[in-house]
């Protein structure tokens, strides 16, 4: 496989800063509401410096492209500063071009001038990428460059791969970096960081203490103006192989020897090569009433709104510890989390007749708006009884304990700007999450309906019924994605 390309490094071997930012897309929706807001809290840190070119096929001057930029940037709440604006706006150009056609990578390449080591963005329909790196390949802009890619990376484990066998013969693994603005999210980072950086949990992180690991991904809106997308995706494809299974490789992988890219993406992929793949019996798909209504879903269309999911690593921390997921659309409420729920004392010591068994401990990862944090359920003495205990919540909101956190792409292209590849996935755990998930993609069963407002299909509730159902999430409804 040949390989023509490679990343620019310090004499030190660490990765050089890129010289220039060319995104192309920058007319879309993503843009709009989370690219330009980023890239100007970048700015307003003194961290984008170079020149940034925007490609898209809208028509637009270089002053209309500076001003759809600006309102975008407002209309997310951010408070624009003149002198921050005025020299991110100073280094901003346009591309005006179609993406299949040679010229308009030509135009790039002229508005490169001496850059030479170009960040690429790729923030188009998935069916462009090849055609995009191949336009930049062809035009010469491929050495020392990188390339970041929007999700989805292929639609299963054949697509995945055929896709990087593609791109490899024009770029090395070094050089393309797999965006999941999940990943940008400190609140899911800190997985990792609570972790290892904390003595007393590590110890009691295996099969040994934890009963089983649940995780929510739960929006009270419906798929409003999604419908042409989402009905050709789905909620297993939309969150579970990307967002959800970057949750999952962080709660259940190993110590890193070092926090290098390499040696944590060693010890994620080692889970999801561990990971069973999942069986039909234990996946349940809904979709809720009235989504055949929605503009652009297909007639008698059986798209899954709704997953609910079981699912096992075989490995010696984690052997017979099932991991539940449920996710879908138009909800009972707006919430993102991770439960870990520890097996009960093996005696009851403080009982009176009556009182009922202490409940088991639980520890709850917070990934939502706002609410990111860590809650502690454990039990202390009922005031009111003799000896029997209650459950408390010990609470750690971020926000108030550390401050106001980088949006997610602010900290996923600052990294790709710098050339740390910590938060973006390799190409074989992409792959191990689509063999995780190959069973169920071949064998996907009905798509069950349920009420809107509602968690899910009843049947769902089957799934977890001997580990004690479904923990609530903690979150309300919200027009806010999860």
């Amino acid at each position: 496989m040949q390989q023509t390309a490679q990343t620019a490094t310090n004499p030190n071997g660490t990765p050089t800063d890129s010289d220039a930012l060319v995104i192309f897309g920058v007319s879309g929706d993503l843009a709009k509401k989370m690219t330009f807001v980023s890239l100007y809290k970048l700015a307003e840190r003194g961290l984008l410096k170079v020149p940034f070119i925007g490609v898209a096929f809208t028509d637009w001057s270089d002053e209309e492209f500076k001003a759809h930029a600006l309102q975008s940037i407002k209309d997310c709440g951010q408070k624009v500063d003149s002198g921050v604006w005025d020299a991110m706006s100073a280094k901003m150009t346009y591309v005006q071009g179609d993406y299949t056609k040679d010229e308009t990578y030509q135009a790039v390449k002229a508005k490169l001038g001496d850059a030479k080591n170009p960040l690429f963005y790729l923030e188009i329909p998935p069916g462009l990428f090849l055609t995009a790196v191949q336009g930049l390949h062809a035009a010469g802009l491929t050495e020392n460059a990188r390339v970041v890619i929007e999700k989805p990376f292929g639609y299963d484990y054949d697509s995945a791969v055929k896709l990087y066998g593609q791109l490899s013969q024009m770029l090395n693994e070094e050089q393309i970096y797999r965006i999941d603005h999940y990943l940008g999210k400190n609140a899911i980072q800190d997985i990792m960081v609570w972790r290892f950086s904390n003595r007393m949990f590590e110890p009691i992180w295996n099969s040994a203490h934890v009963e089983s690991v649940q995780i929510t991904m739960a929006e009270s809106f419906d798929v409003a103006d999604r419908g042409s997308f989402y009905d050709r995706v789905g909620a297993l494809k939309d969150v579970v192989q990307n967002h959800i299974m970057q949750i999952i490789g962080l709660l259940s992988m190993d110590p890193p020897s070092t926090a290098t890219p390499a040696a944590i993406h060693a010890q994620q992929l080692h889970a999801f090569e561990s990971m069973r793949p999942i069986e039909p019996s234990d996946y349940v798909r809904g979709q809720y009433t009235g989504y055949h209504d929605v503009e652009g879903v297909a007639e008698g269309s059986t798209t899954e709104t709704f997953v609910a999911i079981k699912l096992y690593i075989d490995s010696w921390r984690w052997a017979g510890v099932p991991f539940f997921i449920r996710t879908g659309k138009n909800l009972g409420c707006t919430a993102t989390e991770a439960v870990v729920v520890y097996k009960r004392p093996p005696l009851q010591l403080f009982k009176e007749t009556g009182c009922p068994h202490p409940e088991r401990n639980r520890l709850r990862f917070r990934f939502g708006h706002g609410d990111d944090g860590v809650q502690m359920q454990v039990q202390a003495l009922d005031p009111s009884s003799q000896m029997a205990s209650k459950p408390v919540v010990l609470n750690v909101d971020f926000s108030e304990a550390l401050g106001e956190e980088k949006l997610p792409y602010e900290q996923l292209l600052g990294d790709a700007l710098q050339g740390i590849a910590t938060r973006f996935a390799t190409q074989k755990i992409i792959e191990g999450t689509w063999i995780a998930l190959s069973k169920i993609l071949a064998n996907p069963g009905p798509a069950l309906e349920y009420a809107p407002g509602t968690m899910g299909p009843r049947e769902s509730d089957a799934l977890i019924e001997h580990y004690g159902g479904w923990i609530a999430p903690v979150g309300s409804k919200s027009d806010q994605p999860a």
